[in-house]
């Protein structure tokens, strides 16, 4: 057997490794940037999302007393949600859990 025919070896050379090592801590650096530009924003990104998946059922079921028309659903969505979120003097809770008992009915 011949030398040219032998099949090809996997290592890699120390440049390649290097620039591996070099393209990792970068990715590390740009994470870690993104985190910290994010992190003022992360209390209202969850709360968006809690109040969202909260109130889902009670889109759900507008839109099934009216019909299935989206235009108007949306209209009382866009109403109610901030009502909905501002708490009206209650705690949030009270409020979720009788949309939720709403809905459900």
């Amino acid at each position: 057997m011949q030398d040219d025919q032998a099949s090809p070896k996997l290592s890699a050379s120390n440049d390649e490794l290097l620039l591996l090592a070099i393209r990792i801590v970068c990715l590390g650096f740009l994470g870690y940037w993104s985190l910290i530009l994010i992190r003022p924003f992360l209390t209202i990104i969850v709360w968006s999302i809690i109040i969202a998946v909260a109130l889902h059922p009670m889109f759900d079921w507008l839109s099934a007393k009216l019909y299935g028309h989206m235009v108007p659903v949306n209209l009382l969505d866009n109403v109610l949600r901030p009502l909905v979120a501002k708490g009206l003097s209650t705690p949030m809770p009270v409020i979720l859990v009788g949309v939720s008992r709403l809905c459900m009915e």
